[in-house]
């Protein structure tokens, strides 16, 4: 197996960000107008994986420098690279570029009925602490 390599997103990522969550999400997805502004920003990361010359999934964490809680606000993998270890290779990132900004805590949420993340997240040491309505 091709294993991704991560990167920072740029601009030129936007086209490939905005099918990646097309073909992943079925609502909730990100605009281009905030995906300009969150590749742009200084207090969001946003980070590609790419494989085999295309895009298999991304992550959006972000952070402020008033908190030390990061909050993984996105994640999503192609459905060609799933079961494949890339959510975790990103999750995984996200929790140590979180700790190089000074972070201490990571927040992220999932969807009541999505158990394959729930499970992800408990696998690398997530707890649940909240569960809202809807």
């Amino acid at each position: 197996m091709t294993w991704p390599s991560l990167r920072i997103a740029t601009p030129a990522d936007i086209p490939a960000l905005l099918d990646l969550e097309q073909n992943v999400f079925d609502g909730d997805r990100i605009s281009r107008r905030s995906w300009q502004r969150l590749v742009a920003s200084r207090s969001a990361n946003v980070v590609v994986g790419e494989a085999l010359g295309e895009l298999c999934g991304a992550y959006v964490m972000l952070l402020s420098a008033r908190t030390s809680v990061a909050r993984l606000y996105s994640i999503a993998v192609g459905k060609n690279w799933r079961r494949r270890g890339v959510a975790r290779l990103l999750l995984e990132d996200a929790v140590v570029r979180a700790i190089c900004r000074g972070a201490t805590h990571l927040r992220l949420e999932t969807r009541a009925d999505n158990h394959k993340a729930q499970t992800l997240f408990e696998s690398l040491g997530f707890e649940q602490f909240k569960q809202t309505p809807n």
